[in-house]
């Protein structure tokens, strides 16, 4: 009671209102309904009008007690575009001026704007609060129904009500009229009704019940319809007769079939009736804001706007058609808490903002733009201006003078980023030459008009960046322009820089119509590569391996291009590198050096080359001293022992390593022979030749002819080839024989000769 109490305070006496006080099980309801009350009364108190291009939405429910059906209180708000509640009209739900309306009725609430813009109209029942009785099912006897006006300054009245049999019983759900004098409401059972002067409503149409939302578009009265009965058998928006009828029988004809499922409410048109927004409840994927189209004789179905949740439908929707996108406006179906939403129509992907949301006990229904003075002066434009020629980056300041009843609202349009398309005075930046256009409305009319603007472009300054060598040097050159300034100070497009470091520059580009942009570019400094190299000692004949390291690429003076390569120099060498980083370059000359240290001569000497199995160790000789001995039979002192080796054709070798590691050798073959009894003869002069021998074997001498026939004999004794000997030069053919020690025995007729010979 605070409230009431404070409130009484300053406004109690001149009201001739006396606090009330209640009892505490009462206290609650009644502290809510004076509440609602009072702040209705302040509202009217501290708001002069509506305001053009506003929205009003119908709110049914005080906040406090649950939706009913036996009547609840109507308070119309209304919001600014941007979901600011900016005045709000309570209509009276007490007293003989009461008019409510069912709560939890998804069918009732439709409100439409008269077709003279100055008044909102509704239907509602004619019955005070509290009220026990369910208002569609009582009478129209009982309970009156009747449509209700509220002007552009928040002036309630009843323009008409009906307590005749004819409405009988069933809910009345829309109204519209012309002006405060000529009403017509749609309703549950009845058709549509013209409500005049007559006690008794006019039911100008009954071919087609089950009404939902009327209008006055264009001089002409429509209804939708949800359901299939009735003639025409369509869903969707039908015309009442022609024009605006108020006699019984009108033709019913339908202008767009919705389809069998739809559920179409509220419908706007635009003024050449070309386009048609109409809500759809349906709760589901399907549900929303159809946009329908007028083309060639016939309407088609362009696409459903979403109200912000696919499964939502919507029941009221009005569009704003004078910008480049239309601006749809809707109320949306949830069944508690449900939302005005906008949607600027760009399309099938256009999205849904909620603007304000119904609180908990109330619930928005019908949606209509606020209504405006019958005194309205229409809006013309005096002047429009601008401040061109500008440079396109900078500030293009329009303006535009109007005379008419004010407020006003300014729509503009052209290139570039407006500071605001809504206001007499924007800036644009990033115009481009060519007509501004504004568009100016108020509440009775619309005027366009358009400047032309001298806008030129900024230069778009175009310059180089460089990558440089430590101690290089660079020409940076700007280009786009007219006249330069660069941060070094430099005038001219280009200039050339040798930083030590990083560095950054800017330059500032003039067109001829003085227009300036700017650009910034670096120079970047990459050091010269560190090289390093590695050097090498080896002996003669080896090879070695150098590297070259802190580069990227490398160039030697051999030809090689990696940082590694090999080399077998045979003397002492210098190589020279080159290497690169990003193209800066580095040089190292004689400091890959590769020694080369000479290989020792070394020499084996063998007291012969065949020696027979038994013939006990001899001495090799391994110059220079101080090598080391190897082979099969042979021990590191240098005595090889061919009963140790045993029967066969050996390596003997000999090798010493000098002080410089270099090592040399030395490698002998040397044949142990079985024998086998036989005995080298040399009692005779006689010789043969070549020793090794490879393909013939010839034998000379004084003696050679005693002799007339001769053996080849291999170390195991066996004979391998005889020939009659004949002449004064012999030879043997010998190619046939595998490699290895061979017995040559020459047979005369009292003597015999043996020797040995080695075959390669």
């Amino acid at each position: 009671m605070l409230i009431f109490q404070y409130f009484c305070k300053t406004n109690c006496n001149k009201m001739k209102i006396t606090p009330l006080f209640f009892p505490n099980q009462r206290a609650a309801k009644l502290r809510a309904a004076l509440i609602f009350f009072l702040s209705s009364f302040l509202t009217q108190v501290t708001h002069a009008q509506f305001t053009l291009g506003n929205l009003v939405v119908m709110k049914i429910g005080d906040g406090v007690s649950t939706l009913t059906s036996t009547g609840n209180p109507i308070i119309f708000n209304e919001y600014n575009t941007s979901g600011v509640l900016t005045y709000s009209v309570p209509v009276p739900s007490t007293g003989t001026n009461a008019l409510v309306i069912r709560g939890n009725a998804t069918s009732e609430g439709y409100i439409s704007l008269s077709a003279d813009g100055n008044y909102i109209v509704f239907g509602a029942y004619m019955q005070a609060l509290p009220s026990a009785s369910v208002l569609n099912t009582s009478s129209a006897s009982n309970i009156n129904r009747g449509i209700g006006i509220i002007n552009s300054v928040g002036s309630f009245s009843i323009g008409a009500s009906s307590a005749a049999a004819s409405i009988a019983s069933g809910d009345i759900r829309g109204a519209t009229a012309t002006g405060n004098s000529h009403f017509w409401g749609s309703s549950s059972s009845q058709g549509l009704s013209y409500y005049g002067s007559a006690a008794v409503p006019t039911n100008v149409e009954n071919s087609k019940t089950n009404l939902r939302s009327t209008h006055i578009f264009n001089n002409q009265l429509y209804i939708s319809s949800q359901v299939q009965t009735g003639t025409p058998p369509d869903i969707g928006i039908l015309s009442v007769g022609s024009g605006t009828p108020n006699v019984a029988a009108q033709t019913v004809s339908t202008v767009i079939n919705t389809g069998a499922s739809s559920q179409p409410g509220q419908f706007y048109f635009n003024s050449s009736s070309s386009i048609c927004y109409i809500a759809d409840a349906r709760n589901s994927a399907l549900g929303g804001v159809q946009k329908w189209v007028y083309s060639a004789g016939s309407w088609s179905l362009a696409y459903t706007l979403p109200t912000g949740t696919a499964s939502i439908g919507a029941f009221g929707v009005v569009a704003n058609f004078s910008g480049l996108n239309p601006l749809v406006y809707a109320t949306t179906t949830e069944g508690s808490t449900n939302r005005l939403v906008a949607i600027s129509d760009i399309g099938a992907n256009s999205t849904a903002t909620t603007l304000a949301t119904a609180s908990a006990n109330t619930i928005f229904r019908g949606l209509v733009f606020s209504p405006v003075s019958s005194t309205c002066v229409p809006v013309s434009i005096s002047t429009v201006t601008n401040s061109s020629p500008v440079c396109s980056a900078k500030n293009l300041s329009l303006n535009v003078t109007v005379n008419g009843t004010s407020p006003y609202t300014y729509t503009w349009s052209g290139s570039g980023q407006f500071s605001s398309i809504s206001v007499a005075n924007p800036n644009v930046v990033n115009s481009l030459s060519g007509n501004y256009v504004v568009q100016v409305s108020n509440a009775c009319g619309t005027a366009s008009a358009s400047t032309n603007v001298t806008a030129n472009p900024t230069p778009t300054i175009l310059v180089n960046a460089a990558t440089i060598c430590s101690g290089g040097i660079a020409t940076i050159t700007a280009s786009g322009a007219n006249s330069y300034s660069w941060s070094t100070g430099n005038a001219n497009s280009s200039f050339t820089a040798g930083p030590l470091s990083n560095t950054n520059y800017t330059v500032i580009g003039t067109s001829l119509a003085g227009c300036v942009n700017t650009a910034t570019t670096s120079i970047t400094i990459t050091n010269n590569p560190s090289l390093t190299v590695s050097s090498a000692t080896i002996c003669s004949g080896k090879s070695a391996t150098i590297t070259a390291s802190g580069a990227t690429a490398y160039s030697w003076s051999n030809g090689a291009t990696t940082g590694l390569i090999v080399v077998s120099p045979s003397l002492t060498t210098s190589y020279t590198v080159m290497g690169s980083v990003s193209g800066c370059t580095a040089q190292l000359i004689g400091v890959a050096n590769v020694i080369v240290n000479p290989t020792p001569s070394v020499s084996l000497t063998l007291p012969q080359s065949l020696v027979c199995l038994h013939d006990g160790s001899m001495v090799l000789s391994g110059l220079p001293a101080g090598g080391i001995y190897s082979g099969n039979g042979l021990n590191n002192s240098g005595i090889f022992n061919p009963t140790q080796a045993g029967i066969g054709t050996y390596s003997l070798s000999y090798k010493l390593t000098d002080a410089n590691n270099c090592s040399g050798g030395d490698l002998k073959i040397i044949t142990v022979s079985g024998c086998v009894g036989l005995a080298e003869t040399q009692t005779r002069k006689i010789s043969i030749y070549p020793q090794p021998v490879s393909e013939h074997l010839y034998i000379v001498g004084s003696h050679q002819n005693l002799y007339t026939l001769a053996e080849i004999i291999d170390v195991t004794g066996k004979k391998v080839k005889s020939k009659s000997l004949i002449g004064e030069e012999l030879f043997l053919d010998v190619r046939f024989l595998n490699s290895g020690v061979y017995f040559l025995r020459l047979l005369g007729p009292e003597q015999f000769y043996i020797t040995k010979f080695i075959k390669e």
